[in-house]
């Protein structure tokens, strides 16, 4: 049955850290109350606020026992483009409202996106590594590797993010190829009705889709294999699609050549065997960090919640 509206007094319920700054003008509007970890020191806040609860921010997961602790909440925002951590049918159900925030670190995560393709075409970990080692005067110059101008890149995912980075690889003259659910409109892009044959077209594979189930291991050892031992991965989008056993596999045995990954299946916890390649770059989840991003995912949250607080319908509703 779906949820009476109450705001009088509500507060905003914090599931992840926010930088001080955005906590400030939160505050300043809203109370606040914080939980940045599930467990019983939850279960036991939520049983002495929960009642007051109107909104709920944060990326984690919001289940349908959250949901039920928070009986006046109207709200779920993610501040982020990805939701799949919200359970959609229970909200549906209570008539409580999903709100994201799509394209607003676009840019910023097609920028990194770019520079972690460039970052493993010219094998840079391992360029740094030779210098700092001192090893440069006695094993000389490293053989030429490939660069990025003409190469076949191809981007699975054509939201805000896909549509950011092939915008920005245009600018190296690139062979450009996509793949998303149905061939996109507007895109100077090659399109591939599956990631296999994607893959099989293609050099370089850019990841920037969503997770959920539909997307969980979508590029497993098959996609890997059609690469072959010189491709290369980069991952943005979310670690659940890639087969991390079969990803370390390929890079192991040299049936993939390089990875540059974002994200990761467990995040915050990444596999030893993944720690132990060279052949891999390593980030946390960062593509999307900067000060611009911060800021505009901030205005974008502050906007979504007082319009709930004031009665209208925000943007960027999932549901």
């Amino acid at each position: 049955m779906p949820r009476q509206r109450e705001t009088d007094g509500a507060a905003v319920l914090l599931l992840v850290p926010v930088a001080d700054d955005l906590r400030e003008r939160l505050a300043a509007e809203w109370p606040l109350v914080e939980s940045h970890a599930p467990g019983t020191e939850r279960d036991a806040l939520l049983g002495r606020e929960g009642a007051r609860i109107g909104a709920i921010v944060g990326y984690t997961q919001v289940d349908a026992l959250l949901l039920a602790a928070c009986p006046n909440a109207r709200l779920v925002a993610t501040f982020a483009a990805g939701y799949e951590n919200v359970d959609l049918d229970a909200a549906r159900r209570l008539g409580v409202a999903v709100v994201h925030a799509p394209g607003v670190s676009a840019g910023e995560v097609a920028d990194t996106t770019v520079m972690l393709l460039l970052a493993a075409l010219k094998r840079l970990p391992a360029l740094d590594r030779l210098v700092r080692s001192g090893a440069w005067p006695r094993l000389g110059q490293p053989p030429p590797v490939s660069g990025l101008s003409g190469l076949p890149v191809g981007v699975a995912g054509t939201g805000p993010v896909g549509r950011a980075i092939l915008s920005r690889l245009t600018a190296f003259g690139i062979e450009p190829h996509c793949h998303a659910r149905h061939a996109p409109a507007g895109l100077d892009a090659r399109y591939h009705a599956s990631l296999l044959s994607l893959a099989g077209a293609c050099d370089a594979l850019i990841i920037a889709l969503p997770g959920g189930p539909e997307t969980r291991n979508a590029v497993d050892a098959e996609v890997l294999g059609a690469l072959g031992p010189a491709g290369i991965v980069v991952n943005v989008g979310r670690g659940s699609v890639v087969d991390e056993e079969a990803l370390c596999t390929a890079l192991e045995t040299g049936a993939l050549g390089f990875a540059a990954l974002d994200v990761f299946a467990t995040e915050p916890h990444v596999p030893a065997r993944l720690r132990a390649l060279e052949n891999v770059i390593l980030t946390p989840h960062y593509a999307g960090a900067s000060l611009q991003a911060r800021a505009a995912k901030g205005a974008h949250l502050i906007e979504t919640l007082r319009a709930h607080f004031a009665g209208r319908r925000p943007s960027d509703r999932v549901c």
